[in-house]
């Protein structure tokens, strides 16, 4: 027997994880690995099977056809993350009428008109969406509080109806939900248009951040929900959770706070390098404190499915999807190389391009450098020296701490934190909060899979 190239990673004292660049993974007993390491031809034969059906160990002569097959596994996995089907994020206005504490952007004053979107840049940068790739498009409106310019938005919207059939878009506005009023419901009704708020937990670990000088920022989010629940239906609204410091204590009120809307169906994630909240520190706790929340979070649902009640929990469903089907790339995070132009083209208020989201962070905090793909006035992108050193860092399949990773082939690369971080789009995986995370949520959803029937049957469940 002939052992094909993987890497390993220990789960626990007993198991180890072991991949190869061709998607597939294997748990097995420690001793196991040892044996195939020195005497492959030694071990089990269900557990020989196994891995040879995996490519992980094949006979002598079968060896240069399986060296084939897994090249080809690869080329399947990288042709899907290279598909080029971004979402087209427009930024009508930088400002916002929330001081929130960690927001990444930098928002701008509510009272400083500047920093919205001209009526020209809207027509050229949607122009652009339609020169850049052909349809369906999903198109994301952020900001600042992109409700402050609803005005943007319903034009925006009547643009793509004058130049894309309305059966080829589709519109997520991300949004506080402190201004939706009766107006935004109504028009919102016969279009396809859907929205996706923030909430952090209680009123009091939501507000403690989430700053709105004229009221709770928890009561007018909880009451936009309400209406919009109400109104347009629960499919019509999404939630994303950002964990601060005060919410890392109470995974329950997180969990109170979603069944008080009608569910538990969450996105959670931890605090990110970007605009204030680098300005501010992500050492306000530590990932290792952000996973003690997290894997209590997991219990309490883990509790509330066996209750009965539905639960989804989207930042482990995208790593438990990943690991399962390798070509699944419906998450930026984890695509190597990474989404940078390939998942997103943002139209930012100043009529420049950037491809991500993160860029865009990056250029309010270092205005000296052009993080941009140019502007929507150009003929073309401009893929800058930086541009192509940001593509370049998103490929991890070469790169220091990735190489040998037994996680490399699920996941991704995040030049834009490296750069936030680090100074440079490599970084130091070692000291990198994102190698941190995603290893750790790779782990997680290594142990549900590989643990009990009930385990298993909820992390299928959750990862819906």
């Amino acid at each position: 027997m002939k052992l094909l190239p993987f890497n390993f990673e220990r789960i626990d004292q007993q198991k180890v994880i072991v991949t190869n660049i061709g998607g597939f993974n294997h748990v097995m007993k420690r001793d196991d690995l040892e044996l195939l390491l020195t005497e492959p031809a030694s071990i089990p034969a269900s557990l020989r099977d196994e891995l040879v059906s995996k490519l992980f160990l094949t006979e002598v002569p079968d060896y240069p056809a399986k060296k084939l097959a897994l090249a080809s596994a690869f080329g399947r996995k990288l042709i899907a993350d290279l598909q080029f089907r971004p979402v087209f994020m427009f930024v009508p206005t930088l400002r916002c009428d929330h001081t929130c504490s960690y927001c990444q952007v930098a928002r701008a004053p509510i009272d400083q008109p500047e920093f919205d979107m001209s009526e020209k840049d809207l027509k050229q940068a949607v122009s652009r969406m339609a020169s850049i790739s052909p349809p369906p498009y999903s198109i994301e409106i952020q900001g600042g509080e992109p409700l402050l310019r609803f005005d943007l938005i319903r034009k925006l919207y009547q643009l793509c109806e004058e130049q894309i059939s309305d059966s080829q878009f589709s519109l997520v506005i991300a949004t506080s939900l402190s201004l939706v009023n009766s107006e935004i419901i109504e028009w919102a009704r016969d279009r396809k248009v859907t929205f996706s708020m923030s909430l952090d937990g209680t009123a009091k670990v939501h507000d403690r951040h989430r700053i709105l000088a004229s009221d709770s920022s928890h009561a007018r989010a909880i009451a936009g929900a309400k209406l919009i629940i109400q109104e347009l239906g629960p499919e019509r609204l999404g939630f994303v959770t950002t964990i601060t410091k005060e919410a890392l204590s109470d995974p329950q009120g997180l969990i109170d706070a979603y069944t008080e809307l009608g569910g538990a169906h969450m996105f959670v994630r931890p605090l990110s390098p970007y605009g204030f909240a680098r300005k501010k520190g992500m050492g306000s706790y530590t990932l290792k404190e952000y996973f003690v929340f997290y894997r209590e979070l997991l219990s309490l649902l883990k509790k509330r499915w066996e209750a009965g009640y539905e639960v989804t929990e989207h930042s482990l469903g995208v790593h438990v999807k990943r690991l399962q089907k390798p070509d699944y790339n419906g998450y930026a995070d984890l695509k190597s190389p990474s989404g940078y132009g390939l998942n997103t083209i943002l139209f930012n208020y100043d009529g420049r391009i950037f491809g991500s989201d993160e860029a865009r962070m990056l250029q309010r905090v270092h205005p000296e450098i052009d993080f941009s793909l140019g502007a929507v006035s150009d003929p073309e992108l401009n893929i800058s020296n930086l541009s192509g050193a940001i593509i370049e860092g998103g490929i991890n399949l070469d790169k220091p701490g990735c190489s040998t990773c037994a996680y490399q082939p699920f996941c991704g690369a995040d030049p834009l934190q490296n750069i936030s971080l680090f100074g440079e789009p490599v970084g130091h995986k070692a000291q990198s909060p994102f190698c941190e995370y995603h290893k750790t949520m790779f782990t997680i959803a290594v142990e549900y899979l590989y643990g009990s029937e009930t385990d298993r049957q909820f992390i299928q469940e959750l990862a819906r």
